[in-house]
């Protein structure tokens, strides 16, 4: 396992990102009956969801994306999206990750962990933790069903999910009352790694963020409450390698959250990977901004540097290059059908423009690539590059 410590700062050209669908999947509950810590609200709360966006998440639960079997890696990932623990980014922060990782043969495992914007509804702290340390060890549970090796079993959280993956990470070693000491709560909590993207670690500092801190903790939380949940501060030997990645123009959650937990991770040799890019923002998942756009394609790297990934470093999901007699094929098509045909024939392709507006849909990597121009909704011309 590697031992060197890696901080970069990056200024790259961009690179547009892929996204291969996988099958979708269904919720399956955290606990067979009432979870672990909850609590029945004197006033009904009804748990909504607008666009992939989720809130007032009540019962927790977990959607499992495996890749296909000639692929799989062993390896999978415990995904919590972001949403300041007040509601879940459930798209692009989890089942875009989800899809992503199975291109690369690494299972992913969506949770819906408890959240709301409501102090009624029970979903403060401990709550979300538990749920995060369950579905670590549902994983590690149903390893031998969903073909997975229960010592790679890892964690990967954006925003307020990487302040939660970074606690799953941290004190893995204490215990909870309200666990409820079942064949699954038997088995460890420990992820084996973690991926925290534009992650909150410092509920007790300046940069640190206030909203997520207020939904986590309450209004008035004691001192020792907020350091408990700092994750920076309890980063041990025995915390798992860490990929981190954040940018500097990230105005929502400052950049020294991960610059602070990389520094901690060296401090106590643990495997660490930082990268700072100049621009990026928050909250755009795999699609980053501006030199931050190709970050994923450093992941896929550190992934399969660590043996977690199928088969070699280069990315498995690079598209080819489109044949010349292929191009007029596309004219005429439906979007959806032009869609459809690229990735049948594993093309790489994007649109960029339709009804005359300019788009940057990307599904690769690749910088040699099809051009769809979109006009009521049918293909009316193909470019390459």
């Amino acid at each position: 396992m590697m031992r060197s410590i890696d901080i970069t700062i990056k200024w790259l050209l961009p690179l547009p990102f892929m996204i291969t669908l996988s099958p979708a999947a269904d919720w399956v509950p955290l606990w067979p009956q009432q979870a672990a810590g909850s609590i029945t609200p004197a006033t009904p709360i009804v748990e909504t969801v607008d666009q992939d966006y989720y809130t007032n998440t009540l019962v927790p639960a977990y959607e499992v994306y495996l890749p296909a079997p000639e692929k799989r890696s062993g390896a999978a990932v415990v995904i919590f999206p972001g949403g300041g623990y007040s509601g879940l980014a459930m798209g692009h922060e989890g089942r875009d990750y989800a899809h992503w990782l199975n291109a690369r043969g690494i299972a992913g495992i969506v949770v819906k962990y408890r959240v709301s914007s409501q102090d009624a509804a029970g979903c403060q702290f401990p709550a979300p933790l538990l749920d995060a340390r369950r579905a670590i060890r549902t994983a590690r549970f149903n390893a031998p069903q969903w073909g997975l090796d229960s010592n790679r079993i890892g964690v990967m959280g954006s925003s307020a999910g990487g302040h939660l993956a970074a606690m799953a990470a941290t004190p893995h070693a204490e215990t909870f009352n309200e666990e409820s000491g079942d064949e699954i709560d038997l088995l460890s909590c420990r992820p084996d790694f973690q991926i925290l993207v534009y992650p909150r670690t410092g509920m007790d500092q300046p940069w640190g963020h206030g909203d997520s801190k207020r939904r986590l903790l309450g209004e008035a939380p004691s001192p020792e409450l907020v350091a408990r949940v700092s994750s920076y501060r309890h980063i041990n030997p025995q915390t798992p390698p860490c990929f981190l990645v954040h940018s500097a123009d990230d105005m929502t959650v400052p950049a020294r959250n991960s610059l602070e937990y990389a520094a901690r991770c060296a401090e106590h040799h643990v495997p660490v990977v930082c990268h700072i890019f100049s621009q990026g923002g928050h909250g755009n998942g795999l699609q980053g901004g501006g030199d931050s756009s190709d970050w994923s394609k450093l992941l896929n790297d550190w992934l399969s540097q660590n043996k977690l990934s199928f088969g070699a470093t280069e990315d498995p999901t690079a598209a080819r290059e489109p044949k010349a007699d292929e191009l007029q094929s596309f004219v005429g098509l439906t979007e959806e059908a032009a869609v459809k045909a690229a990735e049948r024939l594993e093309l790489a392709h994007r649109i960029v423009e339709r009804d005359g507006e300019k788009y940057r849909v990307t599904r690769d990597f690749k910088p040699e690539r099809l051009n769809f121009v979109i006009e009521n909704g049918i293909v009316t011309r193909v470019t390459t590059g």
